[in-house]
Formats: C-alpha cells, structure tokens, sequence
C-alpha cells in the first residue's frame, strides 16, 4: 500500500511540541487536562511526542503535579524514557514556545491527523479498486464506514458537570435531550401514555408477516403528522405509489384497493386536502432492498437539516444492506452493526424520534415473542429504548406487548383490533377509533 502513498504526509510537529510544552507548564493540570482527554497518541506524528503524550496523559489521569521531574519519573515507569533522548531530550521538548490558546494547536492536530487517515483511506480505495482485491460493494461500502469514523474523531466531546442537574431543577426545566417531549405518537391513547416514542432513542417494532406491523408504522407516522410531526418514512418493502396508497387509506378511511385501481370518487381528494399541511410535512423514499445505511442516511440528514424531519420510520430491519465485516464474522454479527448504526444515528439527532421495524422468526408465530425471536439479529430489540411485539394466537386474534421500555413501566399486553382496510389498530376493548382530528 506504501507505494499509493504520498512520501510526506500532513503534519506539524512543531505544533505537536508546542502543545505538549504549554500543557506540561506550571499550574495547567486542569485546563490542560480537558485538552489532553480530547487527543490520543494518533494526534501525534513524533515517536517522542507520541511518549511524552502518554506520559503527560498518564499524570493528568492520575491528578499527580506535572514538572519535568514527574515526567521524568512517569516516562522511566513505563520504559520510554530513552524514546524522548534521556532526561536531557525531555527538558529540551519542554523548552519549547508556550501558547495562550493551546486549544487551537489541539484542534490543529486533530485536523492534521484526519487528513492523514484521509490521505491513507484513499491510497488504500485506489489500490483496491485498480488491482481487484475486493468486490466493488464491499470497498465502497468499507471506504464510506471508514470516512464516517475520521469525520466523528474530529468531534469534541462534550463533557457535562453533574452540577447541571441542580441548575435544570432550580429551572424547573424538563430533563430531557432535545426539544420534544416524544419523538411520535402510537395513535393508541394507552401505549402513548405508558411507552411514548421517545426522541433521540429507537423505538423496536416486530411481528411476523401479515400480522400489521407496516400497518401500524403507517399509524404512527399519520397521527404524528396530525399532532404536528414531519415524519420521514425509509420504505424498502413496499412501493412508493403503495406506501402512499396506505397513507391515503388511513386519512380518509377509504380501501386501498380501491385507491390502487383508481375508483375512487372526488369525496377522497376533498378529504384530502382537509390534511393538505399534514400529507407536505411528511416524507418518503423507496430505495431498494439491500441499501447499506451509510446510503440511507444522509438523506434522513439533509431532511431533517432542511424540511426539519422529526420522526423517521423505517420499514424494515432485515432489507437493509448489511456492512462489508471481517472474514470469519458470522451474518448476525453484521446485522448487529447495521443496529449499532442506526442507534448512534438516533443518539446523534436528539430531537428526532426513530421507529424501526423488524421481523419475528417462524417459530414465534402463535405465541408470546421474546427478545430472542427476532429474525436475523437481536441487537435491534437490545438496542431500542421501546419494543413492541406482535403476534397472532391461536385463535388468529393479533396480541401486542411491550417488551421494553426505558423510562416507564412494562406488563402491557393487549388484544388489538385491526381495521386492515384502512391501516388501523385499536385496543380491542375500546370502540373503533375517531377519524383523524386536525390538531388545534
């Protein structure tokens, strides 16, 4: 791979120095600290830096005074102190120009160190690519992973004081992370009491084929919409023209048979445009099956940045494109990482809920399902902070429970009635629901 690479990669060493001098100077344990926690030995170019960045780390770490003696002793610990060239090296590094504002340099090296990984991760796409050493699929799918890694290393962390909790109470203000209380509504008064779709966290919808669970994911993303969410539906089973068939359905409670083979009368299109704000905050994609993630996302993204998406849904699991993994990972394993993505993509947009639906395995189909049913991967039900369950018993009436639910209780189990025509459930108990309301 070496030959794909440039002789002289990013770097500046003199800044690796002078970083390294201003945060081992007298009295910066604790500004240098929240620095040096930001950085890692990668940030660094020179063996010597490299060492007396872990030994610089090391005492931060351990709240000991940092002098030349103390890095001194630290570097002898741990057998590096000829890497520096002796305790003489070690006062030269240390009598290099301090900075005030030794942040900039850290930012510095972390861009310095990114364009190396980038300068690396192209050398090494245009190997693959031109001498054939792996399916095309795979290196892309491999390289666009890969870039996803070097732009989240360049994120600070943000590092929170436990004292905010007593300034959130003292505010009465709402502990919660972003701005909605939930990310989307069931359109079932008692799991949105009890399990609200919450933002910023996964919410695990499963059942076996042909028991409702796109049915009810339709559910969720229009009474969303009505109580003022712009849901984003990633459709990789059904059609685009089908998805929005079951839209329509659900509005105006009209079959969509009847709204497929176009026999509707205008009473359909009247109803309609009653929930005309409704139908253009949501939105729709239909890729095909197969689709890795990393090719799903940045549209969610640009959505939620430009049309302000708040809720997306997506239908299903199982369809999306597992990620290219290492020779002897087994398929439950990738389809763990497609779960881990799409976890941190709902950790990352806080005030976004995220339904995902998934399938159950065969032998789960007349009776109570657990975690362990889930086709392909449990991680997903692992992953989610609300889990719901479907299943037809015996009897063929479809039973729904909540498997998991972070912040609430659990023991809800209820008989669903399924209206199929118009892609609605309700508690069997209750009466069948009210047409949609605009809200307000």
């Amino acid at each position: 791979m070496a030959d794909w690479i440039p002789k002289r990669l990013p770097e500046d060493t003199e800044a690796e120095r002078s970083l390294l001098a201003t945060c081992s100077g007298p009295g910066m344990e604790a500004r240098a600290k929240t620095i040096i926690r930001g950085l890692s030995d990668a940030d660094f170019v020179a063996p010597q830096h490299k060492a007396l960045f872990a030994a610089l780390y090391s005492l931060l770490e351990d709240a000991l005074e940092v002098n030349a003696l103390t890095l001194k002793d630290r570097l002898e610990q741990r057998g590096q102190l000829g890497s520096v060239g002796g305790f003489t090296g070690l006062t030269e590094l240390l009598a290099a120009e301090e900075v005030g504002r030794p942040e900039v340099l850290a930012d510095l090296l972390k861009r310095k160190r990114q364009s190396r990984e980038l300068v690396k991760l192209g050398a090494r796409l245009i190997r693959e690519a031109t001498e054939g050493v792996a399916e095309l699929p795979a290196i892309i799918t491999e390289g666009m992973e890969e870039l996803g890694r070097i732009a989240r290393h360049g994120r600070p962390a943000e590092v929170t004081s436990w004292g905010e909790a007593l300034e959130m109470a003292s505010n009465l203000e709402a502990f919660r992370d972003g701005a909605l209380e939930r990310g989307g509504y069931w359109g079932i008064a008692e799991l949105d009491e009890l399990a609200p779709i919450p933002a910023g966290q996964v919410t695990f919808v499963a059942a076996r084929p042909g028991v409702g669970k796109t049915a009810l994911m339709t559910q969720i993303a229009v009474q969303s919409a009505i109580l003022g969410r712009k849901p984003f539906i990633v459709q990789l089973e059904l059609p685009k023209k089908t998805a929005l068939a079951r839209i329509a359905s659900y509005l105006t409670r009209t079959s969509t048979r009847v709204l497929k083979d176009g026999s509707y009368g205008p009473q359909v299109a009247q109803t309609l445009r009653n929930f005309g704000e409704e139908l253009l905050a949501g939105r729709l994609i239909s890729p095909r099956q197969g689709t890795p993630w990393h090719q799903i996302e940045p549209t969610l993204v640009e959505s939620i940045e430009r049309d302000g998406t708040d809720l997306v849904l997506i239908d299903y699991f199982s369809l999306i494109g597992r990620p290219a993994t290492a020779k002897g990972s087994n398929e439950a394993y990738a389809f763990a990482r497609v779960s881990e993505q799409i976890t941190a993509f709902a950790k990352e947009h806080q005030g976004v809920g995220v339904v995902l639906l998934g399938q159950l395995k065969q032998d789960a189909a007349e009776r109570e399902p657990k975690d362990g049913d889930v086709a392909d991967s449990d991680r997903p039900a692992r992953d989610a902070a609300v889990s719901l369950f479907l299943w037809r018993d015996a009897n063929e009436q479809i039973r729904a429970v909540l498997r998991k639910n972070r912040d609430g209780a659990l023991g809800w189990k209820r008989t669903l009635a399924f209206e199929g025509w118009s892609q609605r459930f309700t508690v069997q108990e209750q009466e069948t629901a009210e047409p949609p309301r605009r809200r307000g």
